[in-house]
């Protein structure tokens, strides 16, 4: 027997196979199967010596009716009464010719046509021994005869059946006759309904005597035969799914089973569980080849975390590894913008949350050490400032009030361009821009400090509380000292 592909289970419910015999003649001739194994039709060897008493004893009869031929008697016998004595026929005449032909001069032969070689013919066939019947062994093999024909195939005699090989010979043993596979006991008698173990592996015959090949519900359980006949057990694949069957065969259902430390659950209709399920009011997810997921798991291009016990966690945020992530309603895991808590979030494509600086499509964002993201504020990164709008974009190549942030986002100090034009911008960022009233430079209130460059050619700077502040005219304003220093001025002495 070979095995061949595992055959397929619908699903929903497990219909057990039909079984056939395309041989067998009729399916009501199997209505006297009772589960006996016998020899056939008892003995051949007793059969045949009864037939042959049996043809003596009808010889002997015949013989027994021919009346001897003897010489006439001279007298009837005395006990003849009512039996008539056989009559003597007339003698036959014996005439003569009445003139003797004298015989004719033999002409001198003449062949006709040349002479032909001879045609090979083919030997007569065997003349058929119409006497015999029934059971014959030849060879240590048995055969049945018919009318001296041999039998094949299927045959019933004595309450059981036999299979007969194309040559006539009695199959015994496993036998395969068409697709099904069948067992014949020593005697030759077809086995059926019952089990049976060959090799340590288990088959199931069925009432017509086929072997189970597919799914088979026996005694109240399920039961898978691969196409060889012999009974599953354990992991067995048919059609995509995967099903365990008990070390009796039996297959299990509605469970959780554990295999070399990976957790599997068993559906109502066997099928082990694939993709997600809903267990006990909690999700879980199956890979492909029925093992249950724990940790991280990727479905379909979304991230999930299910823990130690298999559950889907869900509405939560999650630590791995130092890394923050969120698990949203249904299980999957935020990537992209999300608004969590009043706050906007940002997290990769692997789901982990964004911290510090994040480009999302052009624009830089910063994200605070909570993931937190900033917005309408000055951050200073790295020794410079930048700064950060209401959709938390930073700024570039714009102004913010009197300041100026450039193409990378920086706010300008010194001199920069701006628009194609130079300004001067102080250690803080600001612009610094001359102001005058009526001929007299002044600074603003948030720029009090005048610059100034006296006549020996020194850039002073003077504080409101300087001595010659009043009188100073402001070439530039500054709002801290160290702007005005940074400009290149020095302090006024006084």
């Amino acid at each position: 027997m070979e095995r061949g592909r595992l055959e397929p289970y619908n699903g929903r419910a497990f219909a057990a196979p039909h079984k056939t015999s395309p041989i067998l003649p009729d399916r009501q001739e199997v209505a006297w199967f009772r589960g006996e194994f016998r020899s056939p039709g008892r003995n051949p060897m007793k059969r045949l010596h009864r037939s042959a008493i049996g043809t003596l004893a009808a010889l002997s009869l015949m013989w027994a009716a021919v009346p001897a031929v003897a010489d006439e008697p001279d007298t009837e016998p005395a006990d003849n009464a009512g039996i008539e004595s056989p009559v003597a026929p007339d003698p036959e005449p014996d005439p003569a010719p009445a003139n003797e032909p004298a015989p004719a001069s033999p002409a001198e032969p003449k062949p006709d046509a040349e002479p032909t070689a001879d045609v090979a013919t083919e030997p007569p066939a065997p003349a058929i021994d119409l006497t015999l019947n029934g059971w014959k062994k030849d060879g240590g093999r048995w055969y049945y005869y018919d009318r001296g024909t041999k039998k094949t195939g299927w045959l019933s005699d004595g309450g059981s059946w036999f299979y007969l090989y194309s040559d006539g010979v009695m199959a015994t043993g496993w036998a395969q006759v068409g697709s099904a596979w069948f067992y014949l006991g020593s005697d030759g008698a077809m086995w059926h309904d019952t089990w049976i173990t060959s090799g340590g592996r288990w088959s199931y015959l069925g009432s017509d005597g086929s072997a189970a090949t597919g799914w088979a519900r026996l005694g109240g359980s399920w039961y898978y035969f691969y196409s060889d006949a012999v009974m599953a057990t354990g992991w067995a694949q048919v059609k995509g799914s995967w099903y365990h069957l008990g070390s009796s065969g039996s297959m299990w259902h509605d469970t959780w089973i554990t295999s070399g430390g990976r957790w599997s659950y068993l559906g109502s209709d066997g099928s082990a569980a694939t993709g997600w399920a809903r267990l006990g009011g909690s999700w879980y997810y199956f890979y492909s080849d029925a093992v249950m997921a724990t940790g991280w798991a990727q479905v379909k291009g979304s991230w999930y975390h299910l823990g130690s016990s298999g559950s889907m966690q869900h509405d939560t945020w999650i630590a791995s590894g130092g890394r923050w992530s969120y698990l949203g309603s249904d299980g999957s895991a935020a990537t992209g913008w999300a608004r969590l808590g009043g706050s906007w979030y940002y997290f990769y494509s692997d789901a982990v949350m964004a911290t510090g600086w994040a480009q999302v499509k052009g624009s830089w964002y910063h994200l605070g050490s909570s993931g937190s993201m900033q917005h309408d504020t000055w951050i200073t990164s790295g020794g410079r400032w930048f700064y950060l709008d209401g959709s938390g974009a930073m700024a570039v190549n714009r102004w913010v009030g009197d300041y100026y942030l450039q193409g990378d986002g920086s706010m300008a100090t010194g001199w920069a361009i701006a628009g194609g034009t130079w300004y001067r911008f102080s250690g803080s960022g600001r612009w610094m821009s001359k102001y005058w009233e009526s001929g007299t430079y002044t600074c603003p209130d948030w720029a009090p400090i005048k610059g100034n460059r006296n006549s020996e050619g020194e850039w002073i700077y003077h504080q409101p509380w300087n001595q010659a502040y009043s009188r100073t005219k402001a070439e530039e304003c500054f709002a801290y000292p160290s702007d005005a220093e940074a400009a290149g001025y020095r302090p006024a002495k006084r």
